[in-house]
């Protein structure tokens, strides 16, 4: 839950809504740029409306040079889309506005405890009443209109959802804030820990199926899951498997409660954990509050030490007349990973050194040679650093600061490569940036098979027999990087025969930054293979997706059989 207030008018996407709407927009993280660069995006909330409201074309063009990304409410951004078409529109998980028109309309959906009485979302709680509900997550209807309602808010124009409320800890309480079990009409018994993220896991899962083509932001928290385990948990992984990018809340600066050492609740955790989002294909939010310069710098400090060009740093405290020029700052490519040593993090560029002191440490100094200065532009060859405190400095010669700091759009289409210099490759022989499956591992030249990796048998689809191919499951989501140089994919598809006749269907998509190119349609077990072609001029981020069909996604095993680039070498 963000920590700062929402206005009444900011929250009434809630509502319920009739139509239902293609989403058309692009949802992947299609702005990337150098690790080195601050991708600065901004929480949009009432106070900032001075800046959106009737804005001029200067201003509106000073946002989109500035802001990577903005976090808006709808119905109020509604009107704003189409000269700031980056927006991520909020939307609540499971909290119900509690003077909204649904929760009369459909008391159902609200979770209860066993003498029947209503639970809230433990948060803003006072005087006996909580602003939000606790909705159901595991009713079918509620995430059926939660769905049709994000669909409707996103065909007004916005790029994807910034979804709070993703809490895979145990969060519903009673109108005074405690925390209240519910009651599981699944189960006839009081809710378990176990089965509400379960309930989180397969509704986020549910979302990413239906909105393949939406930037999903989840505003979760870090440290969810069992002790000892955190985002080991299997139903956390598949949370940040449903996700394009987890905001963390208070970031590195904002967080009171970081520690030094590598202890649980340290610094250095934290960082892990953000470095195991990455191992997994996802990229973070980190979110600061603060405006004083020396938190400001920690904040961004700590953005850059895991930063890898798909990151953002949300600075609740920038406006067009508080802009810090820091932001500015281009530290050029990595030459690896932070370091980590006696309390000090680090990590150097081609263009500077980030340096970062741990909480509760002594002084440090810390000798970095000529040729560096601080980000006031003054030159230094050595920095003292107390506890909770960094230093960004660039190097003489170093990349160029970057003004405005604006968002690197994809390059425009490249004209089709010279045939001397075309090749095609199979999918099979060339590693994924990221690959989520529903059943299992996707497998490289076999079938799905069962859970273990490496299971599965020969890709066959309708009795012919492919040597070369991807087996997955319904649903799962397979990402290439493609670096504008292909001109085209193609493939065979079809269910398994591996699947018993008359079962498993689904549905095939091929997707190139944020656009689909390509739908099947219901494709079921003993149909012939589907040919598949799709132009991928100047594309970027190839996105393979198999959907269920119409009969959940049971026996959904996906074959991208002979599936192979032509690509400009």
């Amino acid at each position: 839950m963000i920590s700062s207030s929402t206005p009444k008018h900011r929250r009434a996407t809630l509502l319920p809504r009739l139509a239902l709407f293609a989403v058309t927009m692009a949802g992947s993280l299609t702005y990337a740029q150098s690790p080195g660069v601050a991708n600065v995006s901004k929480l949009a909330n009432s106070g900032f409306d001075g800046y959106t409201s009737g804005s001029s074309p200067s201003t509106q063009q000073w946002l989109r040079d500035h802001y990577y990304r903005m976090t808006v409410y709808s119905p109020y951004f509604d009107s704003k889309t189409s000269w700031y078409p980056r927006g991520i529109v909020y939307l609540n998980l499971y909290g119900i506005l509690r003077d909204s028109a649904l929760p009369n309309q459909h008391p159902e959906w609200i979770l209860k405890d066993q003498s029947g009485n209503w639970l809230s979302v433990p948060w803003g709680c006072g005087g006996g009443t909580c602003p939000l509900w606790a909705g159901d997550v595991s009713n079918p209807d509620y995430r059926a209109w939660w769905v049709s309602n994000a669909r409707s808010i996103l065909s007004k124009g916005y790029h994807g959802l910034w979804i709070d409320d993703v809490n895979m800890e145990f969060r519903v309480g009673d109108s005074n804030g405690n925390q209240v079990p519910p009651f599981d009409r699944n189960t006839g018994q009081v809710m378990t820990w176990d089965n509400w993220r379960r309930y989180v896991a397969e509704f986020l899962e549910q979302i990413r199926g239906s909105l393949p083509g939406a930037e999903l932001t989840h505003n979760s928290i870090w440290y969810a899951g069992p002790g000892g385990v955190r985002d080991g948990d299997p139903y956390v992984q598949r949370q940040i498997a449903a996700a394009d990018v987890i905001n963390i809340e208070h970031g590195v600066a904002s967080d009171g409660g970081l520690t030094g050492g590598t202890g649980i609740w340290s610094t250095a955790a934290l960082l892990s954990y953000i470095d195991r989002v990455h191992a997994r294909g996802r990229a973070v939010t980190v979110m600061e509050f603060s405006n004083d310069r020396a938190a400001q710098e920690y904040g961004l400090a700590g953005y850059f030490l895991v930063s890898t060009g798909k990151d953002q740093i949300s600075d609740y405290a920038t406006t067009p007349d508080n802009w810090w020029s820091g932001y500015n700052v281009n530290l050029g490519t990595p030459l690896g990973p932070y370091s980590y040593s006696n309390g000090l993090f680090r990590r150097d560029f081609t263009g500077g050194v980030v340096l970062l002191n741990e909480p509760g440490g002594g002084a440090k100094t810390i000798n970095v040679g000529s040729g560096y200065s601080d980000l006031n532009g003054t030159g230094t060859q050595s920095v003292t650093l107390g506890a909770r405190r960094a230093a960004i400095l660039t190097k003489a010669g170093g990349a160029a600061p970057v003004a405005p700091p604006a968002p690197v759009a994809p390059p425009a289409p490249v004209g089709p490569p010279t045939p001397s210099s075309v090749s095609s490759q199979y999918l099979s022989d060339m590693n994924w940036t990221s690959a989520i499956s529903a059943w299992g591992p996707v497998e490289k030249n076999t079938s799905n098979g069962e859970l273990p990796a490496g299971d599965g048998k020969p890709l066959r689809i309708n009795g012919t027999q492919y040597a070369r191919g991807i087996g997955t499951h319904a649903y799962s989501e397979i990402h290439y990087a493609l670096g504008g140089r292909c001109s085209g994919m193609s493939a065979v598809v079809g269910v398994d025969d591996e699947v018993p006749n008359g079962l498993g269907s689904v549905i095939f998509q091929v997707w190139a930054d944020g656009v689909k190119l390509y739908d099947s349609g219901r494709v079921s077990r003993g149909e012939p293979a589907l040919s598949v072609a799709a132009d991928l001029s100047g594309r970027f981020d190839l996105s393979l997706i198999v959907n269920g069909a119409d009969n959940g996604i049971d026996y959904d095993h996906a074959d991208w059989a002979d599936a192979k680039l032509t690509c400009n070498q």
